[in-house]
């Protein structure tokens, strides 16, 4: 957005379309004869916060010559001046957005969505929120995801600045994260996680979420805990480690909060595959493409009814942690 702006007052506009979408642009340029005075109106009042806007997903650029350019070029200098404003504004509105977003590219029937929330990839309800967008936009494309993160890090876990604001907060953050980890076990189509590195937590458990787990090579920590921070396991959290760990490292992992390097992991079930660290785009991708050539209707049925008891157990387990929280 910080580039378009300098590339005058169409890429100005183009980011009035990013905000508000190209119909409720062209309206809220169109709807008064006095078009240069309600344009103004608009940038006032979304800089003094009384105007929303959003965002939406999967919004194209503005074309040049459609009906709000047209407009646009009527508006005198005053109002340039002001709608260059207003796109400022709302490039500051993105950049804020842009810490907190699971980022979606969809190339040949696979989805890659990478976490991006800050040095730690924290799991905020927004992060959440995008995840589960783009869960329903692969699942739209029947297209096998991969979810990966930022170089060193798949995630932390949850964000720790919405858990400590009280217990409600802390009780909706997890529900959703388990929703979100029920979700990814019943995907219709298969879900592999490249793990940049670290995974803690709940960064943790989202390896324990997916079909196929590609770790690297490296100084990295894998594990939950959540007993060695102060926070008894949840019930959640305790099924799905039960029966995605070795018997051995679910007691370690669970009650001891022990963490594993990449190895170690591998061999408790945290990890299907270690790779080098420049190998893990090339590795992923070529598990894609293999699990793409599934029948998706026979893995996603055989999917739900090999994990039938897990899927039961942890849809009984959030209600159970919602009325218990972390206690």
């Amino acid at each position: 957005a910080r580039a378009r702006i300098a590339g005058g007052l169409d890429d100005a506009v183009e980011a009035l379309h990013a905000a508000f979408g190209v119909d409720e642009t062209t309206r809220r340029l169109g709807e008064r004869g006095d078009g240069q005075q309600h344009v103004g109106d608009i940038g006032h009042r979304v800089l003094e916060g009384r105007e929303t806007h959003h965002q939406p997903r999967g919004t194209q650029r503005l074309a040049r010559g459609s009906g709000v350019c047209r407009v646009q070029h009527r508006l005198g200098v005053q109002e340039q001046q002001g709608l260059h404003r207003l796109a400022q504004h709302l490039a500051s509105v993105q950049a804020t957005r842009a810490r907190h977003r699971a980022d979606e590219l969809r190339t040949d029937g696979v989805a890659t969505v990478t976490l991006s929330n800050g040095k730690v990839n924290a799991l905020s309800p927004q992060v959440i929120a995008h995840i589960n967008a783009a869960l329903d936009q692969a699942e739209k494309d029947s297209a096998v995801v991969i979810l990966t993160g930022q170089r060193g890090i798949l995630s932390g876990g949850y964000d720790l600045k919405v858990m400590k604001t009280g217990p409600e907060a802390m009780r909706d953050m997890v529900a959703a994260g388990s929703a979100l980890t029920l979700r990814m076990l019943a995907h219709p189509q298969p879900i592999i996680v490249a793990c940049t590195g670290h995974a803690v937590a709940k960064g943790a458990f989202l390896l324990l979420a997916c079909d196929y787990r590609i770790g690297v090579e490296g100084a990295f920590q894998i594990g939950l805990n959540e007993v060695k921070i102060g926070m008894t396991m949840h019930q959640v959290g305790i099924a799905l480690a039960r029966d995605r760990l070795t018997p051995a490292a679910f007691q370690r992992a669970v009650i001891n909060a022990e963490m594993f390097g990449p190895q170690a992991a591998l061999a408790a079930g945290f990890l299907d595959q270690v790779v080098a660290p420049d190998q893990l785009r090339v590795t992923a991708q070529a598990v894609a493409e293999q699990l793409s050539q599934l029948n998706m209707t026979a893995h996603a049925q055989t999917k739900r009814k090999v994990r039938k008891a897990l899927l039961d157990g942890l849809s009984a387990s959030i209600e159970v942690d919602k009325r218990t929280g972390l206690s």
